[in-house]
């Protein structure tokens, strides 16, 4: 459950080389192998191109929403992250 609430670190992903920045919460995503776990949890939408070796474009809940579902899915509240680097 607390993977859906991790907040995701968008511009170390982009820094790295794993996603390209598309819009506001939509990402190519460039490597899948390096997409951290609670990452991938939060993908919404996945758009994949008919003409490969096109990145697949990948729809993400915003760091906001996640955090706040985490106590409607648990009645917990969210402390901790694990360590995003």
């Amino acid at each position: 459950m607390k993977a859906i609430a991790t907040p995701i670190d968008f511009d170390s992903l982009v820094k790295k080389g794993v996603l390209k920045k598309k819009s506001a919460r939509r990402y190519a995503i460039l490597d899948m192998q390096r997409v951290p776990e609670y990452a991938r949890k939060q993908i919404t939408a996945i758009e994949v191109p008919s003409d490969k070796p096109k990145p697949a474009i990948a729809s993400f809940m915003s760091n906001k929403r996640a955090q706040k579902l985490y106590p409607e899915m648990t009645g917990k509240s969210f402390e901790s992250t694990p360590d995003l680097g």
